[in-house]
């Protein structure tokens, strides 16, 4: 944020993409020190592409993902030299703004292949826009949307030294949505974990976690939850990875065995009501799977 000898804001943004695209956003501001309120007066008598650009700032700061959609677009429009710039713009604010389904993934689409048509667009790039794609799919609840983009990229050559953990992320995608491969994808997920994961208590809870949400190899995901939940340095951390646990028995159909994670966790954070809401919710779950099995 920065502010005049008055207090009051002249510019602001989020996020941080290294020094060089710090004190560049740092000079922009300065070569323009006049308020916010100003500047959406003087973009309303006359609109240029900085004004655009940095009223859409600020309505990011502000989460308001369609605000600053609208004013990228306007600065695109304004200074098309520059479009890959906003349009990158664009698709990251609606990358925030689909985590609350402010865009549909049809308007998400729009700019991802604009974005893939430019001939600029590098291999690292398009990498990075089916990513985005992918993960705004799955925000979405309907991952398969991003195959297109998945395939188009993967087609291409990776170039030399192997894969980035990018393109990585994007095949153990495309195992699981297109070759319908589950031993391959959690193969190649692993490949995206660090050297020594099986002994960290946070990557064994975040490798369990999303096998648990891709619903693959579960009975070895409960046990590396267990591991981690073993290895965890303090009861926070120990209570977070044993629900991991409750939702992975859960979801395998042991009731009774997630209600005892559940409450192990509840009894290590007796202040964090989720714990003793979940031990309510798989309390139910259990009695309503005895009930079944009568």
């Amino acid at each position: 944020m920065v502010v005049n000898g008055e207090g009051e804001i002249t510019d602001r943004w989020i996020g941080y993409a290294g020094p060089e695209a710090w004190a560049a956003s740092l000079l922009k501001a300065k070569a323009d020190p006049r308020t916010i309120t100003a500047k959406r007066a003087a973009f309303d008598k006359q609109p240029t592409a900085e004004l655009a650009a940095s009223l859409a700032n600020d309505a990011a700061c502000e989460f308001d993902y369609h605000g600053a959609v609208n004013y990228f677009r306007q600065a695109r429009s304004l200074d098309p030299a520059h479009a890959e710039e906003y349009t990158e713009d664009i698709l990251t604010n609606m990358y925030y703004g689909a985590r609350s389904k402010a865009f549909s993934f049809d308007e998400i689409a729009t700019e991802a292949d604009l974005a893939l048509a430019l001939p600029t667009t590098t291999m690292e790039q398009k990498e990075n826009l089916a990513a985005m794609v992918s993960g705004m799919a799955r925000s979405m609840g309907t991952p398969e949307r991003a195959v297109p983009y998945i395939k188009a990229v993967l087609q291409e050559d990776a170039g030399e030294g192997g894969p980035s953990d990018t393109r990585l992320s994007l095949m153990v995608e495309n195992a699981l949505l297109v070759e319908h491969d589950e031993a391959k994808a959690v193969n190649l997920r692993k490949r995206l974990l660090p050297e020594g994961w099986q002994d960290d208590p946070s990557q064994l809870n975040s490798f369990a976690w999303w096998c648990f949400q891709n619903g693959v190899d579960l009975a070895e995901a409960e046990k590396l939850a267990l591991h981690g939940a073993e290895l965890a340095t303090d009861d926070g951390e120990r209570a977070n990875i044993l629900d991991t646990a409750a939702e992975i028995s859960a979801a395998r159909g042991d009731h009774e065995v997630a209600l005892e994670h559940a409450r192990r966790a509840a009894e290590l954070a007796p202040d964090k009501d989720y714990f003793q809401e979940q031990v309510q919710r798989f309390t139910k779950e259990a009695a309503q799977g005895a009930k079944g099995a009568d």
